[in-house]
């Protein structure tokens, strides 16, 4: 069995503390931390990536800044993006603007248990799209536990 990496146990700890948290504002922190990571991917994107991301973050904090989306459906949608680059599909712009439409819409308030599914899913997005583990680990850290060594 291999051990567990530093992003393992990372997204472990997170997946606990929403089962001994589970709040609001535990959701909050998941969201910015999704955001912060998506940052981060956009930030070492080439030129098309990060205009992609831009019109979508545009486009849905304008249009559709209430908007609440079954948090079954955009599991639905991360899993269907995965399959489709484990299949080779190309990893551009247009896959990336779709992840980071998901990822602006507000969780459904009435089920916040299913939410956490979203963002390890989104987390293997990101490193499916080429994201450094090593990045992505030390965001959650610093999102969610202030740093490592509090483990």
């Amino acid at each position: 069995m291999k051990p567990d990496t530093r992003l393992d146990v990372a997204l472990r700890n997170v997946v606990n503390e929403h089962v001994d948290n589970n709040s609001e504002y535990f959701y909050q922190q998941v969201m910015i931390c999704m955001v912060k990571l998506s940052a981060l991917f956009i930030d070492s994107a080439g030129p098309a990536v990060k205009e992609a991301a831009s019109v979508a973050e545009a486009f849905w904090s304008e249009f559709v800044p209430f908007e609440n989306f079954p948090t079954s459906a955009i599991n639905v949608e991360y899993a269907s993006m995965s399959r489709f680059i484990d299949a080779g599909g190309p990893r551009d712009e247009h896959l990336h603007a779709r992840a980071v439409r998901l990822m602006l819409r507000k969780y459904d308030v009435d089920h916040l248990d299913s939410n956490i599914d979203v963002f390890p899913l989104f987390v293997d997005y990101l490193i499916k799209m080429g994201c450094s583990r090593e990045a992505i680990t030390d965001t959650i850290e610093r999102c969610f536990f202030g740093h490592q060594e509090k483990w």
